[in-house]
This record gives C-alpha cells, structure tokens and sequence, in this order.
C-alpha cells in the first residue's frame, strides 16, 4: 500500500439523508452522530446544523459538479451528475418535486463515515466521504474523532474519487487539498477528461457566449462551475445596471468586498479569475487549463 502523505484527516461517523433535501453532484446532508467532532476542527464554530433534523451541509473536496439550481439556474448535465452521486452512495428509486427536492428514496438515509481537516467559510466540513463504509474489503474499522491517513486504496472508495473518476464532476482542487491528494485525483481526472459523456467532453470553458442567462442554462454550453457562477452573478449584476462587462465587474465586485475574482495558483504563480478570463463582446473563455488550477481557500 502506498502511502500518501497528506496529514491527519479527523473521522466523524453518522449519516447521509436526501428526502426533502436538494442534493446535487457535489454536495450532501450529513448527519453527525457526534457534532462536536466537527466543531473541533479548524473553523468547526461557523457550523450551523439544521434545527430539523441536526444535518449538516458537506463540501466534497476536490470537486466541483454542474449546478442542479444555483440563483435558479440548472447547468447542462447537472441531473447526470447528481444521480451518479446518489447511485454511489447507495440511494435508489428516488423521486422529485419539480423544485428538485427528494420527495422519497430507498432507503431513507446511508450510514457513512467522513475524513475532513477543516470546516470552509459558508460552514460546510471539506470531506471525503466513505458510503457505507463496513462493505469496503477490508472494512474501514475507523472509529468517531479517530486521525488518520488516506492512501490510494482507500481514497478509490470515496466519493470523490468515484466522481472524478467517472467524469461526472470536474476536478476543482483548492490549497487546502493537500499537494499528494492534488496529484492523485488530478491522475484520476486526466484520464476521464479522454473519456466521452463526460464534463470534460461536453466543456466549453475554453471559448463560449454570454449574452443571457439560457447561454450557459440548461441548453447552453456547459462551463467550469465557478465560472458559471461567477456569470450568473455577473448576469444578476447587469440586469440591475451594475455591470457593463464581465471583467470590469468581477474586479470591482472583489474590490467592493464581494469575493467574485477568486485567486488562484497555476505554474507556481499566484494569479486572480481575471487574469485568466478572455472577453470580446460576448464572447468570453477561460484561458487555462483546468486540470492546472488551484484555487486559494478563502
């Protein structure tokens, strides 16, 4: 087994439930058995369970899937992407109202373990989750609030590594992944990335059109996540009069205070969305390559 040294990871055991939740693929309610395991992780105060049920919000790392509603948008291949998420942790005949929330599955919840280092700005724990974790061989014997170490074996079982695996998601690394994992999963993501029906298949990230919000819906060109969200924002900001390019307001929102143009590592330097955003018009494009990206963890 080899190996990879990525630091302690710190394990909570619980659950992962969907009815009357809105899953997507990347994100899932956990319920913790034990709550102040994850408060004890690094920003574990900004944690806020649901009153309802004691859920909690995760963050997969190292992934980013095409959004099921964000700001009531759907991206091309969002439903793929959350059903293949949903079929690996283990739910099946799951039903939908039409505002995409889970109205029945079976089961009702999954047990799970998560391994996480710290809890992000919006509250949500950075994980790896491990679905139904006793059926891995060996069976995973890591207890409540246990460190431990991920290797290559063990990550194969994650959800992550299922997602970028399949090119259900795209990889979407940030500095708090540590480097090992870094290039384990970017391993994993190059070789989806030749694969068809995959997001890497479908991506126009490098060179799309942005005139409405139907460019980059559902029937429009499907692009990184974060660029999509950071145009829908953009899209928001213009209807109200506020913008009158992409780039000129993704640097003025930031400096506003509104983080929109993300840092981000490539090549060893240190560079801002905008420095790797071209526009002409309508026409804009993502002049890297996204498998180079780190994203700086605000």
């Amino acid at each position: 087994m080899t190996t990879i040294m990525s630091g302690y990871f710190t394990v909570s055991v619980g659950s992962v439930l969907i009815k009357g939740k809105s899953p997507d693929g990347d994100s899932i309610r956990f319920v913790p058995n034990n709550l102040d395991t994850l408060r004890g992780l690094p920003g574990g105060g900004r944690i806020r369970p649901s009153l309802a049920d004691g859920s909690i919000q995760l963050r997969l790392d190292a992934i980013d899937a095409p959004e099921t509603h964000y700001a009531g948008q759907r991206q091309p291949l969002a439903d793929v992407a959350r059903d293949e998420l949903l079929a690996f942790t283990g739910f099946h005949d799951v039903t939908y109202d039409d505002s995409g929330t889970v109205r029945s599955s079976e089961p009702n919840r999954r047990t799970a373990l998560i391994a996480s280092k710290l809890v992000e700005t919006h509250g949500r724990p950075v994980v790896y989750l491990f679905p139904n974790p006793r059926q891995i061989d060996p069976p995973l014997e890591w207890g409540e609030g246990d460190k431990v170490t991920l290797d290559e074996n063990v990550l194969v079982h994650t959800v992550n590594a299922h997602m970028v695996s399949t090119g259900r998601a795209y990889i979407t690394l940030y500095t708090s992944t540590p480097p090992e994992l870094r290039r384990y999963l970017t391993d994993l993501a190059q070789v989806a990335s030749s694969l068809d029906e995959t997001v890497w298949a479908a991506d126009h990230s490098r060179r799309f059109t942005l005139i409405d919000r139907d460019s980059i819906g559902e029937g429009g060109a499907l692009i990184l996540p974060k660029l999509f969200r950071r145009a829908t924002d953009y899209l928001t900001a213009r209807g109200h009069g506020q913008a009158t390019s992409f780039l000129s307001w993704l640097t003025q929102a930031t400096a506003d205070g509104f983080p929109e143009n993300d840092e981000v590592e490539i090549g060893g330097r240190r560079l801002t969305l905008a420095d790797l955003i071209y526009e002409e018009g309508t026409t804009l494009g993502l002049d890297a390559d996204l498998l180079d990206l780190v994203f700086v963890e605000k």
